[in-house]
């Protein structure tokens, strides 16, 4: 048989099994020092004071003020007279010193808006109605807010009416993006203003605020032939005509005639001159009022391109080839030479006055004329048929158009007697013969035929009693 285990005269210690307790850190132990003290009550810093009494930042026993800056982060609410619950305090914006206390907007402190706010959200109004109606997007829409928002942080509303600002503020982020197809003008109609007004508050913003390092973008013509094209109605060909006037431009531009031009001017020439080529008849006046540019500017594009060697092209040959190597001097600088000059001068000479149909000549020029008269006539016939002789040069309207020529009046031989009779029936001499011949003393019967027309002309009466025609009685005296 096994031995029987010996069983120990002592029991274990349980103490032994359990882990030691890890000593608390710095900080727990600062937070439960703090949490024993509690809050530390603010010492007064007069050293005379022998019992501070400290209650908001004031020392109630000496009068020494403890703390000037009595801001609570918690927040507050109250109630309004109407019984809606309102947020006690005022809102501190991140470009103000501070928070009013005077003035209305002291008054909305709990929950209402401030003027500036006001502002603000008329002149995002504003943007949004021009928006609407120029075609422009929301990404646009909110650059130009963002700017309308620096230009009230500069001041520069002040003095000027926001709805101006807003939309020059509008078109200065429309000058950002690319393409821009719209001009100030555009702005100018819309908001019923003088353009020059809305040119002014653009260069005093972008002269106050700094919105393009590089300078402003220009506007090209060619962002706005499309806009322009697909109002003259030119139909399923709109796109034809608009690519036709884009070329137009671009051959312009070789010849230094859109460089420091108005885009607008440039477009309407070019679109004139592309719809002719295209069998559409679109006159200066129509394209004026959708470019709106003078008249004058239009006939001064088309002037400096027929100076050009390209206007001596056809249209197979404009359209179908490339351009000319040659490039023609730029205007500004051809127009000072002694050629165009003298021959302005002679543009002048034969002007025609205004309010009369004659020109000014002078001697030389009517001696040249006589001669060619004489010449004329030594050379042609006389027809005695009175039917229009036929002229070489064919008559064209102020658009370019043919149109018939000017019949010639037929002489007529006419009785001279007859236009005789004709004078004196006029002037009244035939009467004075009359009387010369038969004389002007009046018949016998001249009283009865005065008694006729007496009774004649005499007006009938109406209804009622007659009148007493006979004469009065007379009674004799006694």
């Amino acid at each position: 048989m096994p031995p029987r285990p010996k069983v120990p005269l002592t029991r274990p210690n349980p103490l032994r099994n359990m882990k030691p307790i890890k000593a608390p850190t710095a900080l727990s132990r600062k937070a439960a020092m703090g949490a024993a003290r509690g809050k530390a009550r603010p010492a007064c810093p007069n050293p005379q004071c022998t019992k501070p009494q400290i209650e908001d930042g004031v020392c109630h026993n000496c009068g020494t003020v403890v703390d000037d800056s009595n801001i609570v982060s918690e927040i507050q609410y109250g109630e309004s007279s109407s019984g809606a619950a309102i947020v006690q305090g005022s809102h501190v914006g991140a470009d103000q010193g501070g928070a009013q206390t005077m003035g209305p907007a002291f008054r909305r402190a709990g929950g209402g808006e401030s003027n500036k706010e006001n502002t603000l959200r008329e002149g995002k109004r504003v943007m949004q109605a021009l928006a609407n109606q120029l075609g422009i997007s929301d990404q646009v829409v909110g650059v130009g807010h963002q700017i309308f928002k620096l230009a009230s942080m500069n001041n520069f509303i002040q003095g000027r009416r926001t709805d101006l600002v807003a939309a020059v503020c509008l078109y200065s982020a429309c000058r950002k993006e690319q393409p821009c197809r719209v001009m100030l003008i555009d702005f100018a109609d819309k908001s019923q203003v003088n353009v020059f007004t809305l040119d002014k508050y653009f260069k005093a913003l972008h002269k106050q605020i700094s919105l393009a390092i590089d300078g402003i973008l220009p506007v090209l013509p060619e962002d706005l032939i499309w806009k322009f094209a697909s109002k003259l109605e030119f139909y399923e060909q709109t796109e034809k005509v608009a690519d036709d006037a884009i070329r137009m431009v671009r051959r312009m531009s070789l010849d230094w005639m859109v460089m420091g031009r108005r885009p607008s001017g440039v477009c309407g020439a070019c679109l004139i001159l592309a719809a002719r080529m295209n069998n559409f008849r679109r006159t200066v006046t129509e394209v004026v009022y959708v470019v709106k540019v003078t008249t004058a500017t239009i006939q001064k594009r088309l002037e400096e391109f027929k100076r050009t060697p390209s206007s001596a092209l056809t249209v197979e040959e404009f359209l179908n080839n490339e351009f000319l190597e040659s490039a023609h001097d730029p205007p500004s600088f051809y127009q000072k030479s002694e050629a165009y000059l003298k021959e302005m001068e002679e543009k002048k000479k034969k002007r025609k006055r205004k309010g009369k149909g004659k020109t000014i000549e002078t001697e030389e020029d009517n001696a040249e004329d006589t001669e060619e008269e004489n010449d004329e006539s030594n050379k042609r016939q006389k027809s005695t048929s009175g039917a229009p002789v036929p002229s070489g040069e064919v008559r064209r309207d102020a658009d370019g158009f043919a149109i018939p020529a000017i019949p010639t009046s037929r002489e007529e031989n006419i009785d001279p007697q007859l236009l005789d009779d004709a004078i004196e029936d006029e002037s009244g001499t035939s009467f004075n013969k009359l009387v010369a011949e038969f004389g002007d003393v009046e018949p016998a019967d001249a009283e009865a035929d005065k008694e006729l027309e007496k009774h004649a002309g005499a007006p009938t009466r109406g209804p009622g009693r007659p009148r007493n025609d006979e004469p009065p009685i007379e009674m004799p005296e006694e």
